[in-house]
């Protein structure tokens, strides 16, 4: 089921998930069942990609990725999973593949900054 929203609500359900995965350094599989059924529809459980997502790849290891071209995190050179395009790792993908909660903040955290500067 497609769910359309806003961009207002996209940033605002977006603040909350990264403001939760920068506080506790956890993955989106551990957020609250009630920020989760917020969010679980949408491409990736991203509501950015519910605003942005146009079409998607599939890396070498035969995962699916969304592909994104407007979303704010694309614009700051952010592109979720861009080291398959330019070899760059990412603030998405470098906190999936932090072994640690304080990286995973950290990349929340820059993350969460771009969400926030994005202007509607």
């Amino acid at each position: 089921m497609i769910i359309k929203i806003t961009k207002k609500v996209s940033k605002k359900l977006s603040e909350e998930v990264w403001t939760f995965l920068a506080e506790t350094g956890k993955f989106k599989c551990e957020m609250p069942w009630e920020l989760y059924k917020k969010v679980e529809t949408f491409t990736a459980n991203c509501p950015l990609c519910a605003i942005f997502y146009k079409s998607k790849n599939i890396d070498d290891s035969g995962w699916l990725y969304p592909v994104c071209p407007k979303c704010p995190m694309t614009l700051a050179e952010q592109t979720c999973h861009q080291e398959k395009h330019s070899g760059k790792l990412d603030y998405f993908s470098r906190w999936t593949k932090a072994k640690t909660p304080k990286t995973r903040k950290k990349y929340a955290k820059l993350t969460l900054g771009i969400i926030k500067a994005w202007k509607i």
